[in-house]
């Protein structure tokens, strides 16, 4: 079976695509050419994607694609390898479907995302995440190594994120004791409900903020650690152990847009 690399260490099936696809313009009684007609691509393309040739094409293609064949965009992750970033966890039989739908709508929305300045591909991913979840912020903090801090390089455009900015919340030294600074040098998530009744919570997180709930998540870029994915909300026990599978999930695909970002960057 063909496989390609992702840019997280995981592995893609070229193979399983194609024969995807394939079904797919069967299905449908297109030809090869009038399935590349509606890509907007040449025939020979489609026929190298059919036998796992052609390599494997990029997020935003897989969207366009799953759009051309009349089918689903999980359907088609899941043909292309991408099984661990669609499917809920194995703790989250109650809530699947209702967590498949809204992973699927967000992660469409992500992989849309055009900008190349990463900054400002975490600015939009954060304020998006944040409407999606219902959280009052989201932030994308990510480490400052020259400055020893963690920076929130991406806050949700949200009266909570913009207090936080104006209030000079969005800087967090890594010498001191926090759960957000905990949070990043171990990898392992987080998910609180009374964060007033952690005393290795920011203060000002809680004091200024009036956070209750609170939730941090690795965020990795190429298999490498760079900061942390936080959500919280001035409402206690807003957030359930789904909404972390969920925004695990997220985080980790915010990691391949940022990768993806990167890379063009460097091109240009």
């Amino acid at each position: 079976m063909a496989h390609a690399a992702l840019t997280d260490g995981r592995s893609t099936d070229l193979e399983g695509l194609g024969t995807f696809i394939r079904t797919r313009r069967h299905a449908l009684e297109l030809t090869q050419a009038q399935l590349a007609e509606r890509l907007g691509w040449v025939q020979e393309r489609i026929s190298l994607l059919e036998h796992g040739k052609y390599g494997m094409p990029s997020l935003p293609s897989l969207a366009r694609l799953a759009t051309a064949v009349e089918a689903g965009l999980g359907d088609v992750l899941v043909s292309a390898g991408y099984q661990d970033a669609i499917h809920p966890s194995e703790h989250e039989t109650e809530a699947a479907p209702a967590t498949s739908a809204a992973l699927l709508y967000t992660l469409e929305r992500l992989i849309a995302i055009d900008e190349i300045e990463p900054a400002h591909v975490l600015t939009r991913a954060s304020s998006m995440i944040a409407e999606v979840m219902s959280a009052e912020k989201v932030d994308a903090f990510t480490v400052d190594y020259q400055h020893e801090n963690l920076v929130a390089a991406g806050t949700s455009d949200t009266p909570m994120g913009r207090k936080q900015r104006e209030l000079g919340l969005d800087r967090i030294p890594l010498r001191l004791r926090s759960r957000q600074v905990e949070a990043y040098e171990s990898g392992k998530s987080l998910c609180t409900g009374h964060a007033e009744d952690d005393p290795d919570m920011t203060a000002g997180l809680v004091e200024q903020l009036g956070v209750r709930s609170l939730m941090m998540v690795a965020l990795n870029v190429a298999g490498e650690r760079r900061g942390i994915l936080a959500a919280a909300s001035s409402c206690p026990d807003q957030f359930s152990i789904y909404d972390l599978r969920f925004f695990e999930t997220v985080a980790r695909w915010i990691g391949l847009v940022l990768h993806r970002s990167e890379l063009i960057e460097a091109k240009s």
